[in-house]
This record gives structure tokens, sequence and C-alpha cells, in this order.
């Protein structure tokens, strides 16, 4: 008779959970054309200001939301290659 109550109350917890309250997630994918220097990236980070930061195998970019910006060293250049 317990096992009955645990089994109903279990149920009855169940089916108050709404299938419609689940989180949607939303992707936005970047490419060359948006101003990724390359369309593969290996990882990616976020800061204490909002910038997204991206490791691609041409070099390291920061996205600030509407535009991407190769970083590179004071000669120019970005992960050894020439930007």
């Amino acid at each position: 008779m317990k096992r009955f109550f645990t089994t109903a109350f279990l149920f009855a917890a169940l089916s108050f959970i709404n299938p419609t309250m689940a989180r949607h997630y939303y992707f936005r994918h970047y490419k060359i054309e948006d101003g990724l220097p390359i369309n593969t990236v290996y990882s990616a980070a976020s800061d204490h200001l909002g910038y997204m930061w991206f490791g691609t195998r041409a070099g390291l970019c920061r996205y600030d939301g509407t535009s991407f910006e190769r970083v590179t060293d004071e000669n120019g250049y970005a992960n050894g290659m020439v930007s």
C-alpha cells in the first residue's frame, strides 16, 4: 500500500512538469563572411568585459558583439602568420 502512494505521488508530481518550460537555446554561426579569419574555431572564452575570444588556426580573434578583430603582435603577426 505504501508503494502505491509513493508511485501515485511521483506520478502526480511529474504530471505538473510542463515540457514548454524547457529552455530554448539559439545559436548563431559565424563564418569568414562574418569576419572570422577561418571557419574552424578550436577554443572559445569570454572575459569580464563581455568580449568573446576565439582561438583559430589563423590566430586569436576578439568579438565585441558586432565585429571580429584579429589580435596581432607589434609586427603584424598572428600566430606566426602574416596578417
